[in-house]
């Protein structure tokens, strides 16, 4: 086995261990710490930007901020006019109550926005039903619990 004069003298080996730095060696560090840097900055900005989020949909007493119509129609839901087959309309009751899934609201509130997307027919049978609704209650109020007004989340 060869031996060369760095591996033969200890005084050597620990010139090369206090040597300074190559210049590749100093732009690789360098580098590797820009990239430490974006990606903490990179955490800095998402938890940044969550945190703005929360406190969008807050209101002043810490409550979640309840939706608009207008945040309802940026889920873009369906409209409902007519149904040929009952799962058309089970299918149009499912879609839209998968919109409010994405927002707060109260039910009262899903109610009305969900009734603004009935269009055509189902607009007049809505005005009759809440017509029935007016009449039934001043002729009969002990029957109006009793009256379905809208689908139950069980």
């Amino acid at each position: 086995m060869v031996r060369t004069r760095n591996q033969d003298d200890p005084e050597s080996s620990q010139q090369g261990a206090n040597a300074e730095p190559s210049l590749a060696e100093v732009l690789a560090a360098t580098l590797n710490r820009q990239q430490n840097d974006s990606e903490i900055l990179r955490c800095l900005v998402d938890i940044t930007s969550h945190l703005a989020g929360q406190v969008g949909h807050r209101n002043n007493n810490n409550q979640p901020r309840q939706s608009t119509y207008s945040d309802f129609l940026g889920t873009h839901p369906p409209t409902f006019e007519c149904a040929r087959e009952p799962l058309d309309a089970d299918h149009w009751l499912r879609q839209t109550e998968s919109k409010f899934g994405l927002l707060e609201c109260t039910e009262h509130q899903k109610v009305l926005f969900a009734a603004q997307q009935l269009q055509g027919s189902a607009t007049a049978w809505k005005a009759l039903c809440a017509k029935l609704r007016k009449k039934i209650a001043k002729e009969r109020p002990l029957l109006v619990p009793l009256l379905p007004h809208r689908r139950s989340t069980a």
